[in-house]
């Protein structure tokens, strides 16, 4: 179990509410000595607690109907498909310029998008976060997740999941409606999509990158508590 906890305003309330829920760990040992540390903890950062707040740039790609839409969808598999994004490596573990980052795809009726975003302390200038974001997206062209190796074992990961999508009812369903609501044709769905997986090469996922993400002009986006009257010169003004 765990708790997080951004700034002292959520404090009163989650710490109690905390505790009733989990504050028989106190019963087991060591449990109960780190929880009795963290309640001390808590009480004695009071207002040091600091908002977090979020950075994500969206891009925008191609349909599910376009040629290169199959690229795409082992590209963004390809990115997610380890237990830490290669993003989040970067940023965070690596060069430890953010709380988080996080690669998220995304189907809409229009096409497909991708956020790739940094979650650091609301203090932070947000012309500096999303500079330094974007310096880790120009690096990511040459990370470990493009190459042979993750695009055969993400491959293999995809033609399973498209097994078991031919397999159980719910899975079918949900695939024909899919192909009903996107590409304006249920039958698709009956076929599975191993034919179009096993077609893609590296080359083509390199060159969907480099359409989508490294030549692309994402959308911006600065998330964080308060009111919904954000300027444009408190995005991108200030000192980096």
């Amino acid at each position: 179990c765990g708790s997080v906890y951004f700034e002292p305003a959520h404090r009163a309330q989650s710490w109690p509410y905390t505790t009733e829920r989990f504050g028989g760990m106190a019963d087991f040992g060591r449990a109960g000595q780190l929880w009795a540390d963290l309640g001390s903890t808590l009480s004695q950062l009071g207002a040091d607690f600091r908002p977090a707040s979020g950075r994500p740039q969206t891009y925008f790609g191609p349909t599910p109907g376009d040629a290169d839409y199959a690229a795409y969808s082992m590209m963004t598999a390809m990115l997610t498909s380890g237990s830490v994004n290669p993003l989040s490596r970067l940023l965070v573990n690596e060069r430890k310029q953010a709380l988080e980052a996080l690669i998220i795809p995304g189907n809409m009726q229009g096409g497909t998008l991708l956020a790739l975003g940094s979650v650091n302390l609301g203090l932070a200038r947000s012309n500096k976060m999303f500079r330094q974001l974007n310096e880790a997206i120009v690096d990511l062209e040459d990370r470990a997740w493009l190459t042979q190796d993750n695009l055969d074992s993400t491959r293999r990961r995809l033609l399973i999941d498209d097994l078991n999508g031919r397999y159980y009812a719910a899975s079918i369903a949900s695939n024909i409606g899919w192909s009903h609501r996107f590409l304006g044709d249920a039958e698709v769905g009956l076929e599975g999509e191993a034919a179009m997986l096993q077609s893609v090469t590296l080359d083509e996922v390199r060159a969907a990158w480099t359409t989508y993400v490294a030549e692309a002009t994402p959308m911006q986006v600065v998330l964080k508590r308060g009111k919904a009257n954000t300027t444009e010169s408190e995005v991108v003004g200030g000192a980096p």
